[in-house]
């Protein structure tokens, strides 16, 4: 889901040097195979590695109890459970906003977010919707809230400005 341009073959062996360098989080993507998942996981945990499950939605953005339930199913593929929909209008952006709001109120650990218009509200507001980390880009042209991403310094600026 994070369009890797090599192939399977490779991108596992990313995968298994960053586990072998001893790196803080590894992200695993929810949909790999199961097996290789497993394999990866639990040399990841061995090792002391926070892993992040994640999911790319890049048909649409479900209903918010649908996102809600995605996450509270998938709490033990990893320390964080990263979900990311494509949003086609604000209602898409507000489903995902609705879904971390109502995640807000229970103790998990997660990170929603979307891209395309209004996809960049979750990032903005992760403060306040108590999510466990929010990805930024160090692009900095102005048109990355058309693809719902947010500079990090941009994002910055912000939380201090809404005093986050």
């Amino acid at each position: 889901g994070g369009y890797f341009t090599g192939s399977e073959k490779e991108r596992i062996s990313v995968l298994e040097a960053a586990i072998t360098s001893n790196v803080s989080y590894i992200d695993l993507e929810i949909n790999l195979d199961k097996k290789m998942r497993k394999k990866l996981f639990d040399s990841a945990s061995k090792s002391g590695i926070k892993v992040i499950a994640s999911y790319h939605d890049t048909e649409g953005t479900p209903s918010s109890s649908e996102i809600v339930t995605f996450v509270e199913d998938n709490q033990g593929m990893g320390d964080v459970v990263k979900a990311c929909y494509t949003a086609k209008s604000n209602d898409d952006g507000l489903q995902v906003v609705e879904a971390s709001w109502e995640l807000s109120e229970k103790e998990l650990n997660y990170s929603l977010m979307a891209t395309g218009n209004s996809g960049d509200w979750c990032r903005l507001h992760a403060p306040i919707m108590k999510q466990n980390m929010v990805y930024t880009t160090l692009d900095s042209d102005y048109h990355l809230s058309s693809r719902g991403l947010v500079n990090v310094g941009d994002l910055r600026e912000s939380w201090t400005i809404l005093e986050y």
